[in-house]
């Protein structure tokens, strides 16, 4: 029986020795890039329908634009027992660290790039000529991310005045690109 045991191990052993690779670097095959993962009609509408998720943000309609506009607007009163960053936001007194503006600030400008992402890709992409809907959705897709984009710079000259002007999609920006200097208010007005 000792032997027996003594010989599946030698051969046990000899089958692994052998099978193994010497590296086992494989591709993931689910881990898409930049480049890899915008080459199809389904993807960029995944994109676009990403891009419009932006506005579910907690600094958009989730939550915080109807606290902010009710109370900038005067549409809501500002007699009631209000404390902390809405107290402030009702006697206009903030200044660029109120958290609620901040969100805002942020939600807005991720559907700006998530919206120069799809419009980069979409010009890219090329549709099947043998499915002339694939040709349309390209439209399509790249003219509701110019929506997106232009809706979400409204929204942001509106409350903030100058703010940084982000056109395209940059893979890897320098840190001067990511510190963008603000843009003048007409200037922002004419790329919307």
């Amino acid at each position: 029986m000792k032997k027996y045991i003594k010989f599946l191990m030698t051969g046990g052993l000899l089958i692994l020795s052998i099978g193994c690779k010497k590296d086992l670097s494989l591709p993931n095959k689910s881990a898409y890039t930049y480049d890899t993962y915008f080459t199809s009609d389904a993807a960029l509408n995944q994109a676009v329908v990403a891009t419009y998720a932006g506005l579910l943000h907690q600094g958009l309609w989730a939550r915080e634009w109807y606290y902010t506009f009710d109370l900038l607007g005067y549409d809501a009163k500002n007699n009631q027992p209000l404390v902390g960053d809405l107290l402030q936001m009702a006697q206009y007194n903030f200044g660029p660290d109120l958290d609620v503006m901040n969100e805002t600030w942020s939600a807005l400008y991720q559907i700006i790039a998530r919206a120069n992402v799809v419009i980069d890709r979409a010009q890219v992409w090329k549709p099947d000529p043998s499915k002339p809907a694939e040709a349309t959705d390209q439209t399509q897709y790249i003219a509701e991310a110019k929506f997106l984009r232009a809706y979400a710079y409204f929204q942001l000259v509106n409350c903030f005045g100058r703010v940084p002007l982000r056109t395209k999609y940059i893979p890897l920006p320098t840190p001067a690109e990511i510190n963008l200097a603000r843009s003048p208010v007409a200037d922002v007005w004419a790329f919307i």
